[in-house]
């Protein structure tokens, strides 16, 4: 008896996972309402109605089968995803040699303050030459020209 209630509380909890994850559950759950009035027609106690309703469903998501519209939904999410991923790619334009040119280049001579190149992870030291982007960030020039002429005209 004791494994049995385990179960039903498992089934539970996936079930109140998987419905909290449905895009579509508004649908659904006038799908289990509609469902639900059917069994009480028939004369079924409602604990057993909601309980069959509820298995149903679970054991339905639960053996691989995905419904048309939660299919239609992942491949929707596809989508916005290569989207996004086109946008940012096309958004990544490197640098022309005029404005790697126009980076401001100075001697690092805060010795309180030392800085890290978060491209190479290594120290600019006071009295190394550093490159500062209009971000006020700090890098070793070969680290940041590299950057923005192969990658993009931005602070990584």
């Amino acid at each position: 008896m004791e494994d049995f209630r385990d179960y039903q509380i498992s089934m539970r909890s996936v079930t109140q996972m998987t419905v909290n994850l449905d895009p579509n559950r508004h649908q659904r759950q006038g799908r289990s309402r509609r469902e639900l009035a059917l069994l009480r027609r028939k004369g079924m106690p409602q604990d057993t109605r909601e309980t069959i309703v509820r298995d149903v469903g679970v054991e339905l998501r639960l053996s691989g089968k995905k419904s048309r519209i939660i299919q239609e939904y992942l491949e929707e999410l596809r989508r916005a995803e290569m989207e996004s991923i086109m946008e940012v790619e096309a958004k990544s334009i490197s640098a022309t040699k005029s404005s790697i040119e126009a980076l401001e280049r100075m001697v690092f001579d805060d010795l309180e303050n030392p800085r890290e190149c978060t491209i190479c992870i290594e120290e600019i030291e006071a009295g190394m030459e550093a490159i500062r982007m209009p971000c006020s960030h700090f890098y070793h020039p070969d680290c940041i020209v590299t950057f923005v002429r192969f990658i993009a005209m931005k602070c990584p």
